[in-house]
């Protein structure tokens, strides 16, 4: 990775930083870091470009539908941000792709082929969503979107689309 790269990612994690400050949801810095630190850890085995990882690492959950209000004007600043550190025209469209294809919701009735890159961060991010840690967060997004905790009368969903995913 260049030193220009290197930059580019402390640049990267403050605008996140700055993003996310407030979240309520589980989506947090503490969880960016894990993703963060697990992608690191899985880059080192499997490879793939470092800075296009740790970049869509970082920004994956800015663009989420369940953090933005309006996920096509947060796309297009995030953008305009990129563009201003100068990140190339190329690492952008990967860093995009990487961010939309890896979500839970992204991937519902889809058989997209994932770069390995985005199967790094989507794995990264799937660590975080199992064992107690993501139990909790479970239980922390959906009190704060004031969910019911459980209800014998609601059968489990299968081949939902991204649309039916957000219907509580």
């Amino acid at each position: 990775m260049t030193s220009l790269q290197e930059k580019q990612l402390v640049s990267i994690y403050d605008y996140t930083s700055t993003k996310l400050i407030s979240d309520k949801t589980g989506h947090d810095m503490s969880h960016i870091n894990r993703i963060v630190r697990y992608a690191k850890d899985i880059q080192k085995k499997e490879e793939g470009s470092e800075f296009t990882i740790l970049s869509a690492a970082i920004l994956h959950d800015v663009l989420d539908d369940k953090l933005v209000d309006n996920p096509e004007e947060a796309e297009r600043e995030l953008i305009d941000f990129l563009y201003a550190i100068k990140v190339s025209s190329i690492d952008i469209t990967h860093i995009l792709e990487c961010i939309s294809k890896i979500s839970f919701s992204g991937q519902l009735g889809k058989c997209d082929t994932l770069s390995l890159e985005a199967k790094i961060v989507q794995d990264a991010d799937r660590l975080d969503a199992i064992g107690a840690i993501g139990i909790a967060r479970t239980f922390y997004y959906g009190g704060g979107a004031g969910h019911i905790m459980y209800d014998d009368d609601i059968l489990p969903r299968e081949d939902m689309t991204k649309k039916e995913c957000r219907i509580n």
